[in-house]
């Protein structure tokens, strides 16, 4: 991992394939 951010955005976009359209604006990582 080459930073905190980065592992997050990573798992936010996992998070975000896993369950699309499920809650699409509210994940997270989403308080940015």
């Amino acid at each position: 991992m080459r930073s905190p951010d980065a592992a997050q955005r990573a798992a936010f976009a996992a998070w975000c394939a896993a369950d699309p359209g499920s809650m699409r604006g509210l994940g997270p990582g989403s308080e940015e």
